[in-house]
């Protein structure tokens, strides 16, 4: 069972790196050959409705999945951090939310996973957004094509569903099981 939640997670880095590299390489494969007028705001239909240069919002662009992953992987570091201090948490009634180690062996790797998972479909969402920029800026599609955006966000739906589902069938475990260890 932990070689196989190490192997998805490490599944889930490889992806979200594989995003990472790919946003890199597209924006300097195509920097030269990008019009002066990219599109960057669409409509509810996919038209574009606002534009920009090749400049500072190009850029953030590409810099956006990076933060993102940035802080996700910091949100992960700290919660390693907590994994080994869980007194420093300073909440009113702590004593009642902090967990066995057992419990906190169970649902920490679980969370982790769960946030690198969502780090790497986000990253997806926001590529594919990217590449459906590039086909309007370079005329190969008149409006945001839905290829670009459907599939990042039914991704990212069902990866929230899924790992919402499956921590509070985690949770309601645990908090069965300390009930039997209370009675």
């Amino acid at each position: 069972m932990k070689n196989r939640a190490r192997f998805r997670r490490l599944v889930l880095h490889g992806l979200n790196g594989w995003f990472l590299f790919q946003s890199v390489l597209t924006l300097v494969t195509v920097w030269e050959k990008l019009p002066e007028s990219i599109p960057v705001h669409f409509g509810l239909e996919g038209t574009p409705d606002r534009y920009t240069g090749k400049g500072v919002e190009v850029f953030l662009l590409l810099l956006a999945p990076w933060l993102i992953s940035l802080l996700m992987y910091g949100l992960m570091g700290f919660l390693a951090f907590l994994k080994r201090i869980p007194w420093w948490i300073n909440l009113p009634g702590r004593e009642a939310m902090l967990l066995g180690p057992e419990e906190r062996a169970i649902i920490l790797p679980f969370i982790l996973e769960m946030i690198t998972a969502t780090t790497a479909t986000v990253n997806f969402l926001l590529y594919s957004i990217g590449r459906g920029m590039l086909a309007v800026a370079f005329d190969q599609a008149p409006s945001l094509p839905a290829w670009s955006v459907w599939p990042g966000l039914v991704l990212v739906l069902a990866v929230s569903l899924v790992y919402t589902f499956i921590l509070w069938t985690i949770s309601k475990r645990l908090f069965e099981r300390a009930d039997d260890q209370r009675a």
